[in-house]
């Protein structure tokens, strides 16, 4: 009886005994399976929409980079080219960052230098310049954020831990990029009418 009752607490129970040996130390964690995982899973979704569509969307900043900045189609690409290899170049030391910081402090730092790699993008009038913003600083930060996002559902759910990572990486879907690209593309032109208005206010100031 005694036995029977303990093996029917056990699966009643919902979080796991996770034991990871790490050196001569014997690290243990509970594992929840869902609760605030759940909020994790969903911002991790958020995430990789975010930024996998900037960076599958660069097709449409291409076009319009080509006609800003008038140079080659080599010299062009690779600005979006650089952005995509240091994020998986980073991967490694974005993953060594988040088992020693933890995914919430990699993330953060992540969004802040995506923040400002598209900051200084906007101030920048020469293409060389923007390998180093929107290729490095974009990259590197959107490195930060994106594999946490692969680490940090295992951290809640085990059993379940398929299920959530087929929802996260549901942000890299086809139809989801489409939506994305519709909205680069709305901004895009948004911004082209808006240069275009300041311009036209320039030459009446001038003319007068």
């Amino acid at each position: 009886m005694s036995s029977s009752s303990s093996t029917d607490d056990e699966e009643s129970t919902p979080s796991l005994q996770f034991t990871r040996q790490t050196g001569r130390a014997i690290a243990s964690k509970i594992i929840p399976e869902g609760g605030w995982g759940w909020m994790i899973c969903a911002a991790a979704f958020v995430t990789q929409l975010i930024v996998m569509g900037i960076h599958n969307s660069f097709g449409i900043l291409y076009t319009t980079l080509l006609q800003e900045y008038q140079k080659s189609k080599a010299e062009t690409a690779w600005v979006g080219s650089v952005s995509v290899g240091i994020m998986y170049l980073f991967g490694p030391i974005t993953s060594g960052l988040s088992e020693r910081l933890g995914c919430r402090v990699v993330a953060l730092l992540g969004g802040l230098l995506c923040f400002l790699g598209m900051f200084l993008t906007s101030f920048v009038y020469d293409l060389k310049k923007l390998y180093v913003t929107y290729g490095v600083l974009w990259g590197i930060g959107s490195s930060l954020c994106y594999f946490p996002t692969l680490t940090a559902p295992g951290e809640y759910f085990c059993r379940r831990l398929s299920l959530v990572n087929g929802i996260v990486t549901a942000g890299k879907l086809r139809l989801v990029k489409r939506l994305v690209t519709c909205v680069d593309n709305k901004l895009v032109v948004f911004i082209n009418i808006t240069k275009s208005v300041c311009l036209h206010k320039q030459h009446q100031k001038i003319d007068r």
